[in-house]
């Protein structure tokens, strides 16, 4: 039964990612507009919404309290799902992640509008990133700290799967989300601890990753005027840095900055972007930071062994 655990990951996963979808919606818009919204409205980018906060490339915002119509962000953890466009109340069958969307064959069941590919892929990649937590975790799960961690550490992955899907449709990292992670960041230095790992690499490492992060992207935040760097991706790093330690917040940050440069510079190539156009940098941040928390310090081990050879 040694495949049994990987089926209950990934069904927490498919899980987690219809969480995942719900919460980014209910982030952006506001409590009087989830109930019969039209999504064409939530596709506007910040920066051409009237009356919204938008800080360039990678920015942040405040979810939650008030925006500037006096409305609040419709609550994640209270109401009924419901359908974007006429609003109708969603039954369990129409929320079954990925199955529900293949068979109605991506139409709300009740008005036929399109629904977005945004949600079947959003569960599909939060169910492989707890697979490959759970097949890559570094230590042996043999007590039940060592499982709470693992737990933490998806709460955790969700998270930052959710920041990513939202800068990347909104090029904004919404605060609330920002502080959600700094939350979940700050709690498990406390569980790696009580998992027995030295007081290096649960407290001293991480601290100085997240200030050494910080300071550097504030610099370039101040210096660039906020064009080089939104202020989301300073709050970012700085929780980044607590969940991986000092010499893997290094290699999540020369992750992040190679492959936005491939990026962009493949998207100039073909077109697809001008020098002008804007690329939020949080989902590379935020992917640097999570592979980094598994492979950060082999990658740091293995270029120091070619340095000195």
């Amino acid at each position: 039964m040694e495949w049994l655990p990987y089926i209950v990951v990934g069904v927490l996963g498919l899980i987690g990612g219809s969480f995942v979808n719900a919460w980014v919606w209910r982030t952006y818009l506001p409590a009087s507009e989830y109930r019969g919204a039209d999504e064409a409205k939530a596709n506007t980018k910040p920066e051409e919404k009237q009356g919204e906060k938008a800080t360039g490339n990678g920015g942040s915002h405040t979810s939650g309290a008030p925006d500037a119509d006096g409305q609040t962000s419709a609550s994640v953890l209270k109401g009924r799902s419901a359908c974007p466009d006429c609003g109708h109340t969603l039954g369990i069958k129409d929320l079954v992640p990925v199955l529900s969307w293949l068979w109605l064959r991506g139409r709300c069941r009740y008005c036929r509008n399109p629904i977005s590919v945004q949600y079947p892929v959003v569960e599909i990649i939060t169910a492989t990133a707890f697979l490959l937590s759970f097949w890559w975790w570094p230590s042996a799960l043999e007590t039940w700290p060592s499982w709470v961690h693992l737990g933490w550490w998806l709460a955790i992955t969700s998270v930052v799967i959710a920041m990513g899907v939202y800068d990347l449709r909104w090029y904004i990292l919404p605060d609330s989300m920002l502080w959600v992670l700094l939350v979940l960041a700050v709690v498990s230095r406390g569980l790696a601890a009580m998992t027995g790992a030295p007081l290096e690499e649960w407290l001293i490492g991480p601290l100085a990753g997240a200030a050494g992060a910080f300071l550097f992207f504030y610099g370039l935040y101040v210096v660039g005027r906020e064009r080089w760097m939104g202020g989301g991706d300073v709050k970012l790093v700085f929780a980044g840095g607590l969940l991986v330690g000092g010499v893997s917040t290094i290699v999540a940050l020369f992750i992040a900055f190679v492959s936005a440069a491939a990026l962009g510079v493949g998207l100039m190539a073909s077109r697809r972007k001008g020098k002008g156009d804007m690329l939020p940098f949080g989902p590379f941040l935020l992917a640097g930071f999570w592979l980094s928390f598994f492979f950060g310090d082999p990658i740091a081990s293995w270029y120091t062994g070619l340095l000195l050879h």
